[in-house]
């Protein structure tokens, strides 16, 4: 029986004001591919560094490694204030797939 993506436990992706969005970490783990026309993401060092903060976020979570957690939290929260929202969904979502489904902050 297959479930609805939508029930799954969520991350938070946060906007350029420091807004939170909530949106379900199946949804994001889908190999969706988006409308190319729409749709890019920034060729640039800040999408790079958030896609890393992502990563070792989630591996610092795994690890308990409690300092470097909240400096990626930092990275992950500055970062997003510099990137486009559908930017910061689409570069989550690699590491979005290793986070542990009690995770409260992503």
């Amino acid at each position: 029986m297959q479930r609805s993506p939508y029930t799954s436990p969520s991350c938070k992706i946060y906007f350029k004001t420091g807004q939170p969005f909530t949106v379900p970490r199946d949804l994001i783990r889908m190999n969706v591919e988006l409308d190319k026309t729409g749709h890019s993401l920034h060729d640039s060092n800040v999408s790079i560094q958030f896609e890393s903060s992502v990563h070792v976020y989630g591996a610092a979570r795994a690890y308990g490694f409690s300092v470097l957690v909240e400096l990626a939290k930092e990275n992950i929260s500055r970062l997003a204030r510099k990137l486009p929202a559908l930017d910061i969904i689409v570069l989550a979502e690699g590491g979005c797939k290793f986070l542990l489904d009690d995770d409260l902050w992503f």
